[in-house]
């Protein structure tokens, strides 16, 4: 009797602490791996809220760029991340949602608009309505905005806000070139 092995696929192993240039986007992207020393929750916890994951992203420079939190405008340039980076855990993006103006706003300071490439998961609605039982995020005078993370490749890669206080331990940094 002839037995037949299949292996099981091989498992994409995250590509952290590397840039690597998106000709789409002009851009070098990193993905980085949170170290211990910067969570809220104590020193020993490798996660970082989106405020310190913006300011560790803006004290780095690659190449002559200095760092942001990602902007993501085209499914793309979300592939080209997904695909080359194939994070492993969820990871901070450049974006938040301000409650008070129901608004989209990028790290640049550019309002994202409801009609533009956008990869929300399912559970979160940014609009104040409700789906599947899941409300939009509460806003309150000491929650001003809601940062937005990614999930992980294995999750799908969708967008999600959380409040300022969530920790993840990954975070996106663009390194904008303009090289063509």
């Amino acid at each position: 009797m002839l037995m037949v092995w299949h292996a099981a696929p091989a498992r994409a192993e995250p590509l952290y602490d590397r840039p690597v240039y998106n000709p789409e986007t002009n851009s070098y992207f990193e993905l980085v791996k949170v170290v211990p020393g910067y969570s809220i929750r104590g020193r020993d916890v490798p996660a970082v809220t989106w405020h310190k994951a913006s300011s560790l992203a803006h004290a780095r420079v690659y190449k002559g760029a200095r760092g942001r939190l990602a902007v993501i405008r085209s499914r793309a340039a979300s592939d080209f991340l997904r695909q080359t980076f194939k994070p492993d855990v969820p990871a901070w993006i450049g974006l938040r949602y301000w409650c008070e103006f129901n608004k989209l706003q990028w790290v640049t300071g550019e309002i994202h608009p409801r009609t533009e490439f956008a990869n929300w998961d399912r559970i979160w609605r940014h609009d104040g309505g409700e789906r599947g039982g899941k409300r939009a995020p509460e806003c309150s005078n000491t929650l001003r905005f809601w940062p937005v993370n990614t999930w992980s490749a294995r999750d799908g890669f969708r967008w999600n806000a959380n409040g300022t206080n969530k920790e993840f331990g990954a975070f996106f940094i663009e390194y904008p070139t303009g090289e063509e």
